[in-house]
Formats: C-alpha cells, sequence, structure tokens
C-alpha cells in the first residue's frame, strides 16, 4: 500500500462526496481520527485519505479517493466487527448524503463472482425431498425453466440414486454489465433416495413461478413375485 494512505494532512473534493465515504462506528467515543487511521493504515483493503471524527462520537467517516475506492471498502468491510484501536470494538457501514439518503455502494465488476459457471457441478441448485404414502416429491429451484422437456433424469441401477439435469437460461444483451451474480448455465442435481423407486411409472411434473415439483412412484417391494419351477 502507499504511503499516502491514511493521509490526515490531505484534503480533497472528497470531504463533499458521500459516495466517496464510509461510516465507520462502533466503541470508538474517545478514540481519534489519528488512531482509527493508523489502524487503517494496516487493515484497510484500498487507499484511503483520511479519517473525519470528532474525539466524543462514536461515530466518523472514512474517505477516499474515487466512489470506486469506497465500494471496494465498504464491499469487503461490510458486516463485520473487527477488534480496533486499542481492542475496541469497531465495524462499518453505508453513510449518508445531505439528505439523509443512505448510500448505495455499486459492486465493481472486478470483484463480482462469475455468473455463469461452466461446471455444471458448481451449481449451488437448492431441492427438498419429501415422502408420503408411496411418492417421493422432490422440489427444486429452477428459475427461467418454463418446460418439462428442459429436463433430463437418469436413474442407476440399483434404482436409488437419480440425477436431475437441466439448464438455467441466460439473458442475453447488449448493455453494458455493471451487476449481475445470477446463476446461469447447465446443472445437475445428485440425489441418493433411501427407497428404490419404480421406474416403470411415470414422473409428474409441475413447474410454477421458478419451483418444480418432481413426483416418484416408490417400488413396491412387498409385491410378491411367483418363481418358476424348473
Amino acid at each position: 500500500m502507499s504511503d499516502s494512505k491514511g493521509s490526515s494532512e490531505y484534503r480533497s473534493e472528497c470531504c463533499w462526496k458521500s459516495q466517496q465515504s464510509v461510516l465507520v462506528a462502533g466503541e470508538i467515543n474517545h478514540i481519534s481520527n489519528k488512531a482509527i487511521e493508523k489502524w487503517l493504515k494496516v487493515n484497510s483493503p484500498v487507499d484511503f485519505v483520511h479519517v473525519i471524527k470528532k474525539i466524543n462520537n462514536c461515530y466518523g467517516h472514512v474517505h477516499f479517493y474515487s466512489s470506486e475506492h469506497a465500494s471496494l471498502f465498504f464491499h469487503k468491510m461490510q458486516k463485520k466487527r473487527f477488534e480496533g484501536p486499542e481492542g475496541h470494538h469497531i465495524y462499518f457501514t453505508a453513510a449518508k448524503d445531505s439528505h439523509g439518503n443512505v448510500i448505495v455502494y455499486s459492486t465493481p465488476a472486478s470483484q463480482l463472482p462469475p455468473a455463469n459457471y461452466s461446471d455444471k457441478n458448481k451449481l449451488p441448485i437448492q431441492y427438498a425431498l419429501y415422502k408420503e404414502d408411496n411418492v417421493f416429491t422432490i422440489v427444486v429451484n429452477t428459475p427461467g425453466i418454463n418446460s418439462k422437456d428442459q429436463f433430463k433424469i437418469s436413474v442407476d441401477d440399483d434404482d436409488k440414486n437419480l440425477t436431475i439435469i437441466g439448464e438455467l437460461p441466460q439473458y442475453k444483451s447488449d448493455l453494458n454489465v455493471i451487476f449481475d451474480n445470477r446463476i446461469t448455465g447447465q446443472f445437475s442435481v445428485d440425489i441418493q433416495l433411501p427407497e428404490k423407486i419404480d421406474q416403470d411409472q411415470n414422473v409428474k411434473t409441475e413447474i410454477n413461478n421458478g419451483i418444480t415439483v418432481f413426483k416418484f412412484r416408490i417400488k413396491n417391494s412387498k409385491k410378491r413375485k411367483f418363481l418358476n419351477i424348473l
């Protein structure tokens, strides 16, 4: 990090731009801005200009060179509590503008996870498994899928391990992306059932509001079989 980070002697337009500040608060009454700056020089993920804080207040503001610096800092440090100067707990949250509105920080594209995963096994698809009488019901979150033809289901020879395969559609646009953390692409859900299913029975499927429900008939293990006598 550069030596200029945290210099209180530096004064710029950042003091007049709310988008370039983040609120610091916590057990920091009687903690000086200099002490917070010294702590931030070690712990801040980005360069900052200075800290503005009155000695008796339990809050202050960290000012940055740009709104992008402020956004990077905010998204790295928010929702965490730190052991700050002199062992006092501090945390960072959104600042407010001159009208009292909470600042909305954009997420820099360089910090975003990829929206489209090429490896289907990495898609964190959520599902639930239920049983009632002789039916297994599997509920899967499938936003954007509206037809049962968009799924494939395979079952192992043991009739207890099945895989649901599908693909979450992408939104195609020529617009410049500011933020996109949607999950898209092909996925597979591997499910181990406690009992065998009857592969001779059709799978009933219902799709509604981004949720797909599959119903599998459980194999009747008590069905009596007649053996051939040789």
